[in-house]
């Protein structure tokens, strides 16, 4: 199950990654929530503490290793 959670959430970020607003939201809400924007707002989705600080990290990878010479 964490393994899904995992790969939902790198997705997530890959789908968001260009826009500004998200890229905006400060690192605790990101690593609290699941920002998922519909139509102009963001609906947050509280993670689950073992679970939510795992995909943070996975998060944090995915958005290290796509952001090439530019993290």
């Amino acid at each position: 199950m964490t393994g899904s959670v995992g790969l939902v959430t790198a997705l997530l970020y890959m789908a968001q990654r260009d826009d500004e607003e998200y890229q905006r939201l400060p690192d605790r809400v990101r690593n609290t929530y699941w920002p998922v924007r519909i139509g102009d707002t963001f609906i947050y989705i509280p993670k689950l503490f073992e679970v939510g600080a795992l995909c943070s990290v996975i998060e944090r990878g995915t958005e290290l290793m796509m952001a090439g010479d530019d993290y």
